[in-house]
């Protein structure tokens, strides 16, 4: 073979073997899907934990109990007692009675 094909093909394999790489690379650190409702059902007594395992919930009618403590420039400390079911703080500060806050997402 001359060198001009030997190139050719070399250059080839090499495009290939990257291709290749960037796949293997992408599978790997792709993102997860998030669990929708297309997952298999199960019955209801599956998707309830055991008594024991399922936190008290308190009169407000909350599993999850947390404290946000808002430090002001003056330095002033409020706490503030939230017991929810929510899965984002920001749902649990909408929760908390008097707390008020303002910002922009991003």
């Amino acid at each position: 073979m001359d060198k001009k094909k030997t190139g050719l093909i070399a250059g080839v394999v090499a495009l290939i073997a990257f291709v290749a790489a960037f796949i293997v690379i992408y599978n790997i650190n792709k993102p997860k899907p998030s669990s929708t409702s297309t997952a298999t059902e199960t019955t209801a007594e599956a998707e309830q934990p055991a008594e024991s395992e399922t936190p008290a919930a308190t009169e407000e009618g909350g599993s999850k109990n947390i404290t946000i403590e808002v430090k002001s420039a003056d330095g002033n400390v409020t706490t503030y007692e939230v017991s929810t079911d929510a899965e984002y703080l920001r749902q649990a500060m909408d929760e908390a009675e008097g707390l008020t806050y303002s910002g922009t997402d991003s």
